[in-house]
């Protein structure tokens, strides 16, 4: 795959193609569209049939070659041009002016059916074009819930400097949130060792376009995110009976990191501004719990390990009658599963709302969830499209 910010005379051959046969008087003859119900009936179940299948790689020799054949009788199933476009027998440029003067005859599709003309078996520029032309239309709300399928499509561009780039660089410059998950998306995507640096290249370019504001914010959400990281790991390690004390302890580094930055938006959401940990604790005497002791410790210069002994001092004056076995915490936990995840609770920023809790899970971080979190809100849209009851999600 090579990589490059221009394009070679051969995308430009195509683009003149594709242009040429769409302001042809001809070319509506070069690509004529016929009405599927002139076919005979059973050449019309089999076409219908191949033109349901839901994947690409469902479609048989046999599906394909009727499909390629039939070509002319499918305009009227207008989400069919990638199965149509798949079936083609050759990308040969003899075999272009077939493919563009039916690409271009084809009447404009949803945004939703033309994200499978992104797919892998479409290197082709003119067709990755049209399909971004087609998807530009997409309102920058649901746009979201595709922003992660349409982060891994850059792995199949040809060139850096591609349509999809461009499109993605725009709105991002237009929309914080979208800034937000599209940064996420692509430090998940530095991970893959085959397309890391491909995608180093988009990141920068995402940060030379987003300015200095954003640039430090997201300074602070990933050193938020390797601070958490590396409590995680300790408190994993650590022997069960011990994790209790190293967490406690390890939160210093993050009270610290809000004494150092204020405050700080998680990578959940640019929405979740939260200025430091929410401490919670209840006194165990015997086998029973005093709520009535708990108290939520914000931002203050008390250490960590210095809140047992104020705890043992506030019981012994104010309810010398209870004998004091252990002081437990229910802001920060962690839960006693293989990976060992973190709970927390975070402060928010706005006085009037909710403490923000979070389950932080080692190796696969905050920003692991945002491509989960955005499937399972995408599956809650398409449930509530269908009147059923939207799910209960959490944010993890």
């Amino acid at each position: 795959m090579e990589l490059t910010t221009g394009e070679n005379d051969k995308s430009t051959f195509r683009r003149r193609l594709l242009m040429s046969n769409s302001q042809n008087p001809e070319g509506e003859a070069f690509s004529p569209k016929y009405e599927i119900s002139s076919l005979s009936e059973e050449d019309r179940s089999k076409l219908r049939e191949a033109m349901q299948k839901e994947s690409l790689y469902w479609l048989t020799d046999a599906d394909k070659k009727k499909l390629w054949e039939m070509r002319y009788y499918c305009h009227s199933e207008i989400s069919s041009l990638p199965l149509l476009l798949a079936s083609a027998p050759s990308w040969q440029w003899s075999c272009l002016p077939d493919i563009y003067a039916l690409l271009g005859q084809w009447t404009h599709m949803k945004h939703q059916d033309a994200l499978g003309l992104l797919h892998a078996t479409f290197p082709d520029q003119e067709v990755r074009r049209t399909a971004v032309q087609w998807i530009d239309t997409i309102p920058d709300a649901e746009l979201l819930d595709y922003l992660p399928q349409l982060v891994q499509a850059l792995k199949y561009e040809c060139y850096l400097d591609s349509p999809l780039v461009r499109f993605l660089l725009k709105r991002a410059i237009c929309d914080l949130r979208i800034t937000h998950y599209f940064f996420w998306l692509l430090k998940d995507c530095l991970k893959d060792s085959q397309f890391s640096i491909r995608y180093q290249y988009l990141l920068a370019a995402l940060l030379c376009c987003c300015g200095k504001g954003l640039r430090e914010e997201f300074d602070r959400q990933c050193w938020l995110v390797n601070t958490l990281t590396k409590l995680a790991q300790k408190v994993r390690e650590g022997a069960p009976s011990s994790r209790p004390e190293i967490l406690k302890n390890g939160l210093e580094d993050v009270k610290q990191f809000f004494i150092l930055n204020g405050s700080c938006r998680l990578p959940l959401s640019p929405s979740l501004l939260v200025k430091g940990l929410c401490l919670s604790f209840y006194v165990v005497s015997g086998s029973r719990s005093f709520e009535k002791f708990s108290r939520h410790f914000r931002q203050t210069p008390t250490k960590l390990s210095e809140l047992d002994q104020i705890i043992k001092f506030m019981v012994v004056f104010l309810a010398p009658q209870i004998l004091l076995q252990s002081i437990k915490f229910l802001g920060c936990s962690h839960f006693n599963s293989n990976a060992v995840p973190l709970k927390l609770t975070f402060q928010n920023v706005d006085p009037l709302g909710e403490n923000i809790p979070i389950i932080f899970k080692l190796r696969l971080e905050l920003n692991w969830s945002i491509p989960s979190q955005r499937k399972f809100q995408l599956l809650d849209v398409a449930i509530v499209k269908v009147n059923m009851d939207p799910l209960t999600s959490f944010d993890t």
